[in-house]
C-alpha cells in the first residue's frame, strides 16, 4: 500500500514536470515577445493568420487579423512589385527578415511593422505554415522621413550658397547671348529697311537672335534646375558636357580670383546614370572650394586643373586639384564630417552633401594630397 501510494506519488510528480515546464517555456517566451517585439505571429499552409499576440508595450493594439492573409488586410505599402517578391519567398517556404508594409490607421495616418518569418515542417517536411515577430517602426519611418528633408533643405541650401558666389558669372553670362541678340535684332532691322532690302544677311542676324536666345534659355534653366529643391528627372549624364556648363557659369569667379583653370578631359567617355543637376553641384562645389584654398597664394600661382578618365569598370572619374596649401594628412578622415570645417566662417556641410550626392550615385568621394603640393579631390560614377 505503501509502495502504492509512492509509485501514485512519482506518477503524479512525473506527469506534472512537462506541464510545468511548458507554462516555464510559455512564459519564458511571453516575456521574450513583451521585451523585445511587439507582436508574435503564425499562419498556416496557406498564409492565413491563426495567432497573434501583442505586446502589453503597444498603446493601442491592432485590430485582430486572424483568418485573413496579410495581403488581404488593407495596406498602403508596398506596392504591387514588392508584394510579388515577398509572395514568392513565402511560396519557396523561405525564411524572411525585416519585410516592411503600411497599414492605414483610423485617423487617416499611416502604421508601418517591421516583419520576420520562419517557415515550420512537420516531421515528415510538410509545410505547415510560419512563426514569426514583428516590431511597429513608425516612429523610426518618421525620424527617417524628418531626416531626408532637413538633408534636403541642407542640399537646398547648399545650392543657394553656392550660387550666391557665382552671381557675377551668371550675371556675365547672361548678358552676353542678351546683348549679342540686341545687336543682332538691330542689324537684321537694318538690313531689312534699307532700301535694297538684304534678306539673306537679314536671315542670318535673326538665325544669330535664336541661337544666342537658345543660350541665354539654358542657362537660366541650368539656374532654375540647380536652386529649386525637387532633383530633376534621371538621365544618362554626359559628364564632359556637364563639366563644362559649371566652369562657364564659375568663369568670372574664376578670373575674379585670378585662378587659371586647365582641363583635361578624356574623349569618348560613356554616359553615366544620375541627376545632371546634383552633380554638377558637386563639381561646382570643388571648384570653389578651390578657389578660396588658393586665396592666400599670391595670384600669379594660383591653378586648378580639372581632368576626367575612364575607370577600369567603365565608369568614370573625375579630379579636382589645386595647388594650396593643402591638409594635414590627419583631416583627411574628417573632411566629409557634417559640420566638421576648415574655414572660419563656415558650416562644414559641402563636402558632406557632396559625399551624400556621390554616393547616391552609387560613386565614391575621396581628397588626397596634389604633387608638389595642394589637394586633390576625386569621385567615381557608374556607367549608364
Amino acid at each position: 500500500m505503501q509502495d502504492g501510494v509512492q509509485l501514485s506519488s512519482v506518477g503524479t510528480f512525473e506527469r506534472k514536470c512537462p506541464e510545468a515546464a511548458l507554462r516555464e517555456s510559455e512564459e519564458r517566451f511571453r516575456t521574450l515577445v513583451q521585451f523585445s517585439f511587439d507582436v508574435y505571429w503564425e499562419t498556416d499552409a496557406q498564409h492565413r493568420f491563426i495567432r497573434q499576440e501583442f505586446s502589453e508595450a503597444i498603446p493601442a493594439p491592432p485590430v485582430s487579423e486572424i483568418g485573413k492573409t496579410r495581403w488581404e488586410v488593407p495596406y498602403l505599402e508596398p506596392d504591387a512589385e514588392g508584394w510579388r517578391k515577398h509572395r514568392e519567398t513565402l511560396d519557396a517556404h523561405l525564411p524572411f527578415r525585416d519585410f516592411e508594409l503600411a497599414r492605414p490607421t483610423p485617423d487617416g495616418g499611416r502604421r508601418y511593422v517591421s516583419s520576420s518569418g520562419l517557415p515550420i515542417f512537420d516531421e515528415t517536411g510538410r509545410f505547415m505554415g510560419y512563426r514569426g515577430v514583428g516590431r511597429h517602426i513608425t516612429e523610426r519611418r518618421r525620424a527617417e522621413q524628418a531626416l531626408r528633408e532637413m538633408q534636403a533643405e541642407l542640399t537646398h541650401a547648399n545650392r543657394a550658397a553656392a550660387m550666391g558666389q557665382v552671381t557675377a558669372s551668371v550675371t556675365h553670362e547672361l548678358s552676353q547671348p542678351m546683348t549679342a541678340v540686341l545687336c543682332n535684332a538691330e542689324a537684321a532691322l537694318n538690313w531689312l529697311g534699307s532700301q535694297s532690302p538684304n534678306v539673306e544677311q537679314a536671315r542670318r542676324a535673326l538665325a544669330s537672335i535664336v541661337a544666342d536666345a537658345r543660350r541665354g534659355g539654358e542657362i537660366i534653366g541650368w539656374i532654375r534646375s540647380l536652386i529649386k529643391r525637387a532633383p530633376a528627372r534621371k538621365e544618362g549624364v554626359d559628364v564632359n558636357g556637364a563639366i563644362l556648363d559649371v566652369i562657364t557659369i564659375a568663369r568670372s569667379e574664376l578670373l575674379r580670383h585670378r585662378v587659371l583653370l586647365q582641363t583635361d578631359l578624356a574623349s569618348d567617355l560613356p554616359l553615366v546614370d544620375g541627376y545632371r543637376v546634383q552633380l554638377q553641384q558637386v563639381v561646382l562645389n570643388l571648384i570653389l572650394n578651390a578657389i578660396e584654398a588658393m586665396n592666400s597664394l599670391d595670384a600669379r600661382e594660383r591653378e586648378l586643373w580639372i581632368s576626367t578618365a575612364a575607370d577600369g569598370s567603365n565608369g568614370v572619374v573625375v579630379a579636382v586639384r589645386d595647388n594650396g596649401p593643402g591638409f594635414d594628412a590627419a583631416m583627411v578622415d574628417r573632411l566629409f564630417e557634417p559640420f566638421y570645417t576648415t574655414k572660419a566662417g563656415g558650416i562644414g556641410m559641402g563636402l558632406s552633401i557632396c559625399q551624400s550626392i556621390i554616393e547616391a550615385h552609387g560613386g565614391r568621394l575621396w581628397a588626397g594630397a596634389n604633387q608638389p603640393r595642394g589637394a586633390v579631390f576625386r569621385f567615381n560614377l557608374r556607367r549608364e
